[in-house]
């Protein structure tokens, strides 16, 4: 028989460690800084299970806290990636398009598996949609500091003009393509990119 386990993951869903039992006991403190989002986070074991900045999470304790997690999708070692959260493959075949060599783009098709390949690729680019993909990948995105967030370029794919500030600044996104206008898709990602890259950064000498 396996011995008990407790597993700690943090809430941004992208790591998780699994101790023994007996070395956080019920009652027992703990703390740690997620090398994913970078947030330090506080643990209390409970008769339930764990609670994580104070709050409950359940199905923590047991002995294969990760069954059934995807593993990231194979890209070329070397290539810079690109993450297409978009439901119309005419979006998703643009993206490649309008990407210069060295690029490779993947397009996870669940929540699960676009969360597995956006910790595990650490995309340059994210082009995203309102399909579940997209927006468990924006969740993870919202956790990131200041200097991982800058190195990625999120573009959202909205029915909204694409010069509008006040969409770009509600979607969290570094600029906005109008979904409703199917016109020259390669060439405005592509410019759409280039904007968004070039922006000055307070943390590195450079974006994209």
């Amino acid at each position: 028989m396996n011995a008990p386990t407790v597993v700690i993951a943090c809430p941004c869903g992208g790591h998780s460690l699994t101790l023994p039992a007996d070395k956080l006991p019920v009652g027992g403190r703990a703390a740690f800084v997620c090398p994913v989002c970078r947030v330090r986070r506080s643990v209390v074991r409970t008769r339930a299970g764990v609670e994580i900045d104070g709050q409950p999470t359940a199905g923590l304790a047991g002995d294969a806290p990760l069954a059934g997690k995807p593993s990231p999708s194979a890209a070329p070692p070397t290539a810079r990636i690109a993450l297409a959260l978009v439901a119309d493959a005419g979006w998703r075949e643009a993206l490649a398009a309008a990407l210069p060599p060295g690029w490779h783009v993947l397009a996870p098709e669940t929540a699960p598996q676009a969360v597995v390949d956006f910790q595990a690729h650490a995309p340059g680019l994210v082009l995203a949609d309102d399909s579940a993909p997209a927006l468990a990948v924006a969740a993870v995105v919202a956790a990131l500091p200041g200097s991982h967030r800058e190195s990625l370029v999120l573009l959202a794919l909205v029915p909204a003009p694409e010069a509008d500030p006040l969409t770009t600044f509600a979607c969290s996104a570094d600029a906005v393509l109008d979904s409703r206008d199917t016109a020259d898709l390669a060439e405005r990602l592509r410019a759409a990119f280039d904007r968004a890259a070039s922006l000055p950064s307070l943390f590195t000498e450079g974006r994209g």
